[in-house]
C-alpha cells in the first residue's frame, strides 16, 4: 500500500499536495476550520514549520472510506520533539 499523501507531507511538497485536493475541500478540526484548497495549503504551511515527519502506523479501507493512524512528529519551539498519535 502506498501513502502518497503522507509522502508528500513528509517532503513538504505543497504543490504536489495542492494537485491532490479538490477546490472545495473543507477541513474541520478540534480547533480550526478551513474551506478551499488554498486555505488548507496555507494552514499546512504554517503548521509544517515544526513538522519533522508523519509515520504511518496503520491504514484501514472500506470502499471509499479510509482511516489513517499515524505518528505526527513535530519539533518544539524550545527544542526537542513532540510525538502525537493522529487519526484521519
Amino acid at each position: 500500500m502506498t501513502y502518497y499523501y503522507y509522502d508528500l507531507l513528509n517532503s513538504k511538497d505543497f504543490s504536489g499536495l495542492r494537485d491532490l485536493l479538490s477546490e472545495n475541500i473543507s477541513f474541520t478540526g478540534p480547533v480550526v476550520q478551513r474551506s478551499g484548497a488554498n486555505e488548507y495549503i496555507d494552514a499546512l504551511k504554517r503548521l509544517f514549520k515544526f513538522h519533522k515527519k508523519s509515520q504511518m502506523l496503520k491504514q484501514f479501507e472500506n470502499g471509499n472510506d479510509v482511516c489513517s493512524i499515524y505518528d505526527l512528529i513535530m519539533d518544539k519551539p524550545a527544542g526537542g520533539s513532540l510525538s502525537v498519535i493522529m487519526a484521519d
